[in-house]
């Protein structure tokens, strides 16, 4: 079934098995019968199969095309976890040859927005607010509905997906201090998961989140928690003649 194919596509691409002839023959079943197809399922295999097979060759971009269209046709039936993969979709399978219409963004923001009352599934919120950020960064009602869902996803996010959802959220004129103060709160609990490199992307795109979000990132600067960047070869060359 649809279904089964898209979980099949989806475990290969988590598992980072980059079955690229599989990935070919469900591409091309998805093109033969199209009509079969329900747009979750297509989302999610758009999400896994997108980031291996190449999207340069104009017979893989005009499938991508129609899976977007039918998904965004079909938008009504999408859940948030079917929206967080067919977001992922649009902006992995768009090159930079080829260019989908805004309106497929707009479908997609649409839809997540009249699910701001859904307050169980879980999505790939960190990915989502990245792509939404860079494509309508002037979308508020978007941004607050991905800030109030944020919440639940924090004691299950990796430390990539608090780097991800700060700068995601950075990169708007929207704001909201309770998610500076959560992301605050979380870092402080688990600190000790984050690489060096990780603490201080955080650490930075918090201190662009306005006043709220500048002074929780000074007094984590200040906590001791986290790792520190190692000295690069300039500085320490630099310590040494200083001594």
């Amino acid at each position: 079934t649809p279904e089964a194919l898209a979980r099949l596509c989806t475990a290969c691409a988590r598992l980072k098995i980059h079955e690229v002839r599989l990935f070919e023959v469900v591409m091309a079943h998805v093109t033969a019968h199209w009509y079969d197809y329900p747009a979750a399922a297509l989302a999610e295999i758009g999400s896994a199969t997108a980031p291996t097979l190449p999207c340069g060759p104009e017979q893989v971009h005009g499938a991508y095309e129609r899976m977007l269209h039918l998904i965004c046709a079909d938008r009504d039936l999408l859940t948030l976890r079917s929206v967080g993969f067919a977001v992922r979709f649009l902006a992995v399978a768009e090159g930079k040859k080829y260019k989908f219409p805004a309106s497929h963004t707009l479908a997609l923001a649409k839809r997540l927005v009249e699910l701001r009352d859904d307050t169980r599934e879980h999505y790939d919120i960190s990915r989502v607010i990245e792509v939404f950020a860079r494509r309508c960064p002037d979308r508020t009602e978007l941004f607050s509905t991905l800030c109030r869902h944020v919440h639940r996803h924090l004691g299950v996010f990796e430390p990539v997906d608090f780097v991800r959802f700060a700068r995601g959220l950075s990169l708007v004129q929207y704001r909201d201090d309770r998610v500076a103060h959560a992301l605050d709160k979380w870092a402080r609990k688990r600190s000790a998961e984050f690489s060096a490199f990780d603490w201080e992307a955080l650490l930075t795109h918090m201190a662009a989140l306005g006043d709220g979000g500048k002074r929780r990132s000074q007094q984590l600067r200040k906590s001791g928690l986290g790792r520190s960047l190692p000295l690069s070869p300039t500085s320490v060359l630099q310590d040494t003649t200083n001594k």
